[in-house]
C-alpha cells in the first residue's frame, strides 16, 4: 500500500477492517478506500495484476467507517477485492 499512498495524487489511503473479532486471527478486509485525483482504471492499475482489485468505484456513504476528509478535487474510491 505504500507505493499507492506515496503517488502524489493521492491524499490518503484506509483500510477498512470488517472482521477483527478474535484475537488468535489477523484482521480481515476486503476494501480499501483511496482518496486520490485519479479515475477508478488508473487506480487498479497501481496494482500488480495479481493483486488488483476486483472492481473500483467511487465510494458511497457509509455509515460504519471513520470519518476522514476528502479534498476537494479528490474522491473516495472504493477498491473492493471478492
Amino acid at each position: 500500500m505504500e507505493s499507492v499512498r506515496d503517488r502524489p495524487e493521492v491524499a490518503d489511503v484506509r483500510v477498512v477492517v470488517l472482521e477483527a473479532e478474535d484475537p488468535d486471527f489477523w484482521p480481515f478486509s476486503e476494501e480499501v478506500v483511496v482518496v486520490t485525483t485519479a479515475d477508478p482504471e488508473t487506480v487498479r492499475s497501481w496494482f500488480p495484476e495479481d493483486y488488483a482489485p476486483d472492481d473500483v468505484r467511487e465510494r458511497g456513504p457509509k455509515r460504519d467507517l471513520e470519518p476522514f476528509d476528502v479534498p476537494d478535487g479528490y474522491a473516495a474510491l472504493l477498491c473492493w477485492w471478492d
